[in-house]
């Protein structure tokens, strides 16, 4: 958002955007896009059934803008709904102007996106597979909160239809299905803690090691097999903890992993001089074994 009040401007930055201050007049003039000229590219558009689904932080702060040039009210919710109303114009925005709209790593893109693909990969067909725009809709709308907890965070996504004007926006056979991109929901692991066996601490900062390499390791959100989650619960996550007991240059660690009732565990032996080696073996280990 730039601006302040009510005439605060939402901007969808593109991707060759290289800063996120849209305090700068450059960054918004060469990377970001104006919910003002939204609104003046949708009343270009003749059709009368309209769809639009943002899923940005702060969305809900761009469907004031794109009703304000449509709607005579200047409450935004009343301007919405006569929108819809009178136009057809189907929207999702990701959160409300004051929320964020998460883009989790464990899902590897925008949760209001995954929910989308998920629905149109057969969680909201109609008849199994025509994508009604009111159901698929509904279906992100019921599972982003749910996918927003399994993250530790908080988001509802705002829908604006008109009653009974739901339509289809497109049809799917069981072979385009599995051509959906969806992508494969990683497994999470909280803040780890290792002591040693006969000094009852972690005399070697092997914890601090093993939960710094999978910090830098889920920061590549491309490549990342685990996501590291900084905090001491959350349901659905993996805990890890260790013991380890040294042996001159010599330290051998037993490893147990838990989710609910399930247990992983494992060993693996390194030594002093190298603990950066030893935590790259816990982590390529804790992989394999979560991700077979």
């Amino acid at each position: 958002m730039a601006g302040s009040g009510d005439e605060s401007e939402y901007y969808y930055l593109t991707p060759e955007a290289r800063s996120i201050d849209l305090s700068d007049p450059v960054i918004r003039r060469q990377y970001g896009i104006a919910s003002s000229e939204l609104t003046e590219w949708i009343k270009k558009i003749p059709a009368l059934k309209q769809v639009m689904v943002l899923d940005t932080c702060a969305a809900g702060g761009a469907a004031a803008k794109l009703v304000e040039k449509r709607s005579l009210s200047s409450d935004q919710i009343r301007s919405l709904e006569r929108l819809k109303d009178r136009t057809g114009f189907h929207v999702l925005m990701g959160a409300a102007a004051d929320k964020q709209s998460l883009e989790a790593s464990r899902y590897g893109q925008g949760l209001l996106t995954y929910a989308l693909l998920q629905g149109m990969k057969g969680a909201a067909l109609r008849d199994d597979q025509f994508v009604d725009v009111q159901k698929l809709f509904q279906h992100a709308a019921d599972e982003v909160p749910r996918l927003a907890g399994s993250v530790g965070g908080i988001q509802r996504p705002l829908i604006a239809s008109p009653l009974g004007a739901s339509f289809d926006i497109g049809q799917l056979t069981s072979s385009d299905k599995p051509l959906i991109p969806l992508a494969t929901v990683k497994p999470m692991i909280l803040k780890s803690a290792f002591q040693d066996t006969d000094e009852l601490d972690d005399t070697i900062f092997l914890g601090k090691l093993v939960n710094s390499r999978l910090r830098e390791q889920s920061m590549r959100l491309r490549g990342a097999q685990l996501v590291y989650v900084d905090t001491d619960e959350l349901p659905g996550a993996w805990s890890m903890n260790g013991r380890y007991q040294r042996e001159g240059d010599n330290i051998k660690v037993k490893v147990v992993m838990r989710a609910g009732t399930v247990k992983r565990d494992f060993s693996v032996q390194g030594t002093a001089n190298d603990l950066p080696g030893l935590a790259v073996m816990i982590l390529d280990r804790a992989q394999e074994l979560l991700l077979e």
